[in-house]
C-alpha cells in the first residue's frame, strides 16, 4: 500500500509506455516509417513524466494525480491516435473532438492554478471570464503551433488544403478548432458550477484538488 501510495504518479507514464509500445507497432505495420511519427510517440510518452518528476523535486505543490490523467488522454488523442494512427485522416470530426477536450482539460488546469493563486473565490462571473480568456489563449498557442509546422515542416496540420477543397475559407479550421475549445470549457463550466454551489467541490476535492466555495 505505502509502495502504490509513494509511486502513484508513476502509474500514468507506466500505462503510458504500454500504450506507446502498442501504438508504434500498429503504426509501423500501416504507414511508411517516419522519424517525425516516431517522435511524436516517444514525446507523448515523455510528457506524462513531466508531473512525476515535478513532485518529487517540489516539497510545497503537488500536483494531483488526476491533471496527469487528462494531459495524457490528451496525448493519446492527439499525438498517438490522431497523428500516429492516422485518425486525423479517417475521421474529419477527431480534430474538433481534440480540440474540444483541450478546451475542457484546460479549463480544469485552470481551477487548479485558480486555487494556487487563491483566485478561485472571486465572483463567477469574473472567475468565468478569466477561466475562458486562459482557454482561448491557450488554444491560441496550439493553433500557433500547427502554424510553425506547417510552414517549416510541409504538414497540413490547419487543414488549410481540405478547406479550400471543401469550399470553406482557408482559416475555417483554425477558427473552429478554437470555437470548439471554447465549448469545451462551456461543458466544464457546466459541471463546475454545481459543484461550486451545491456540493462545495465534492468531486473536485476527492480528484486532489482543494477547493471551498466559502
Amino acid at each position: 500500500m505505502n509502495f502504490l501510495k509513494k509511486y502513484k504518479d508513476f502509474i500514468t507514464p507506466a500505462l503510458m509506455f504500454v500504450v506507446s509500445i502498442i501504438v508504434f507497432i500498429v503504426y509501423i505495420n500501416i504507414k511508411v516509417f517516419e522519424v517525425a511519427i516516431l517522435m511524436q510517440i516517444i514525446l507523448s510518452f515523455l510528457g506524462t513524466l513531466i508531473i512525476p518528476i515535478f513532485n518529487i523535486f517540489s516539497k510545497k505543490v503537488k500536483i494531483p494525480l488526476f491533471l496527469n490523467i487528462l494531459i495524457t488522454l490528451n496525448l493519446i488523442l492527439a499525438m498517438d491516435l490522431g497523428s500516429a494512427l492516422r485518425f486525423y485522416d479517417l475521421f474529419l470530426i477527431w480534430d474538433k473532438v481534440c480540440h474540444m477536450y483541450f478546451g475542457f482539460e484546460v479549463a480544469i488546469i485552470f481551477t487548479y492554478i485558480a486555487q494556487l493563486l487563491k483566485i478561485d473565490k472571486i465572483n463567477i462571473v469574473g472567475y468565468s471570464v478569466i477561466m475562458m480568456t486562459f482557454v482561448l489563449g491557450c488554444a491560441a498557442v496550439w493553433e500557433m503551433g500547427e502554424f510553425f509546422m506547417d510552414s517549416n515542416f510541409g504538414t497540413e496540420f490547419q487543414n488549410i488544403i481540405r478547406s479550400q477543397e471543401l469550399g470553406r475559407l482557408p482559416q475555417s479550421d483554425t477558427l473552429w478548432d478554437i470555437i470548439v475549445a471554447a465549448i469545451g470549457d462551456l461543458i466544464y463550466l457546466a459541471i463546475y458550477l454545481p459543484e461550486r454551489y451545491a456540493t462545495n467541490f465534492k468531486i473536485h476535492n476527492a480528484l486532489g484538488f482543494q477547493l471551498n466555495k466559502a
